[in-house]
């Protein structure tokens, strides 16, 4: 799959996502990072001993393990597209999860 940097901005919600790393494009779809992405919409990750991860956000709870695109959403098994992948030591989300499972709206500017 082919991967290229994504656009100069990204506003999730009515933010400007502010990221160290730019998001990157793979194929038709915009890969964010998962942790810039967090701290603008005031979520919280956290890695588990087991070596997965989970998001609360509002009344969900989300859980995935990286290179997977298997999630649960409040302990129902769901797919996304990609999987959350580990790029340079960072994760990164599809655009559509956190479209979908945060409820935020993603812009490229």
């Amino acid at each position: 799959k082919k991967v290229q940097s994504a656009a100069k901005s990204v506003q999730v919600s009515s933010n400007i996502l502010k990221y160290n790393i730019k998001p990157i494009v793979i194929g038709k779809h915009i890969m964010l990072p998962l942790e810039e992405v967090c701290e603008n919409l005031g979520v919280t990750y956290k890695k588990r001993k087991n070596g997965s991860y989970s998001i609360a956000y509002g009344k969900k709870s989300i859980g995935f393990t990286k290179n997977s695109n298997e999630i649960t959403v409040n302990k129902i098994s769901a797919a996304l597209t990609l999987p959350i992948m580990e790029i340079e030591n960072r994760l990164f989300v599809p655009e559509g999860f956190v479209e979908r499972y945060l409820g935020a709206r993603v812009l490229l500017n």
